[in-house]
C-alpha cells in the first residue's frame, strides 16, 4: 500500500483538481471503483456506474471522478468527458508507475 506521505501527496492534488473544476458547485463524487483483475468485464464496473449516474440525475448534479485511464471507455460510455489530468507522479515516490489519474466530469 501507500504510506501516508504518498497518499497525503495524491490527495491534495485531487482536491486541488476538484475545486479547480467543481468550485463551490454541489457534485456528486465517485470516489473508487476498481474490481480484481479475474473478475473485470463481468458488468460489475457498470452496475456501479450505473447506480453513481442514477443518484446524480435523481439529484440534479454533476458527478465528478478522478480514475485511471484504463477506465476511460467505461466512464465515457456514462457521458463522462475528462477535462483534465492529474499533475501527480507516483515515480517521484520510487514507484515504477505514474499511476496516472484523469479529472473526469458529467453534466447533469
Amino acid at each position: 500500500g501507500m504510506s501516508e506521505e504518498v497518499a497525503e501527496s495524491f490527495h491534495k492534488v485531487c482536491w486541488e483538481y476538484k475545486q479547480k473544476h467543481l468550485g463551490h458547485e454541489p457534485y456528486l463524487f465517485l470516489q473508487v471503483l476498481a474490481t480484481r483483475p479475474d473478475q473485470g468485464r463481468k458488468g460489475v464496473g457498470a452496475l456501479a456506474m450505473k447506480w453513481g449516474c442514477d443518484k446524480a440525475d435523481e439529484l440534479g448534479l454533476p458527478a465528478y471522478l478522478e480514475g485511471s485511464p484504463m477506465g476511460v471507455g467505461l466512464y465515457k460510455k456514462w457521458q463522462f468527458d475528462v477535462v483534465d489530468e492529474l499533475p501527480w507522479d507516483a515515480r517521484n515516490f520510487g514507484y515504477s508507475d505514474s499511476l496516472a489519474h484523469l479529472c473526469m466530469k458529467r453534466a447533469p
